[in-house]
């Protein structure tokens, strides 16, 4: 079956030296941004419609593991490319779209490849609208190429390089202070922040409470929702922003501590 994948794989990339090519660059990418889990599928697309059309990205396709499909019953959405939201996305834009069923049938294939396969089929075929319409619903997900690539020998990378060895709720702070400006967008920092940085702070940040991780979680959103609306790119302003919001959250009460709802909010 793993052989039988990675044909699939191999053609949705242009064959087999491509997928060779683009696994080399995924994991230098992954190494310097750290970027998600091992089993994330970094998928390069390019827009064929309307006026964004040519332009590259990196959809991040991730495996839908047992907490998540566990919480998913309970309505708790995933933003992530997983091959279950793509499914949702299909039933409330593409309705009439037999591909995730005629998937589906294909038991030789694994749900990671079938995503790919959808995202790759909407990429080349949907309407501008449905596109629109991914792209706001897992935008913690996409990334845009040309900006990653400036990103990566500038300071910004350095910035968020240094993410990797904080371990204290203050360090944090410091870390917020230190942030460039004037380098990326604040959509693209609010996605690497969602898909890079919170994760790994939430995973390694050893004093943080209960409230505090919650509060993290929650107060991002409305930053994340703006910035999505916005095309300004980092400016002090932003700094500013994101500083009072980890401010803001760190300053929360801790109340009883409890390290079972501590570690499953950080998940």
């Amino acid at each position: 079956q793993a052989r039988l994948n990675r044909s699939r794989l191999a053609k949705l990339y242009g064959g087999m030296d491509e997928l060779l090519r683009v696994e080399k660059v995924q994991k230098e990418l992954r190494q310097e941004l750290r970027l998600g889990a091992a089993d994330d599928l970094l998928l390069p697309v390019v827009e064929r419609r309307g006026e964004r059309a040519g332009q590259k990205k990196l959809v991040v396709v991730s495996e839908l593991h047992s907490l998540r499909r566990a919480l998913g019953l309970f309505g708790v959405r995933d933003r992530r490319v997983t091959h279950a939201e793509l499914i949702r996305f299909f039933k409330d834009h593409l309705p009439l779209s037999i591909l995730p069923e005629a998937l589906g049938r294909q038991t030789d294939v694994s749900p990671r490849v079938q995503a790919a396969m959808m995202v790759s089929y909407l990429y080349q075929h949907a309407t501008p609208d449905v596109l629109t319409a991914f792209e706001n619903r897992f935008s913690d997900s996409i990334l845009n190429r040309a900006e990653l690539r400036k990103s990566r020998t500038a300071k910004t990378l350095a910035w968020l390089e240094g993410f990797a060895t904080i371990r204290k709720a203050e360090e944090l702070r410091k870390q917020m202070a230190a942030m460039p400006v004037d380098e990326v967008s604040a959509k693209t920092l609010m996605g690497l922040w969602s898909r890079v940085i919170l994760p790994r702070v939430l995973a390694n940040v050893e004093d943080l409470s209960y409230a505090q991780t919650k509060k993290l979680r929650e107060a991002v959103e409305p930053i994340r929702a703006d910035a999505q609306r916005s095309d300004q790119m980092v400016n002090q302003a932003w700094k500013q922003r994101l500083s009072d919001y980890v401010d803001g959250a760190l300053s929360t009460p801790s109340g009883s501590w409890c390290p079972i709802f501590t570690k499953l909010a950080r998940r």
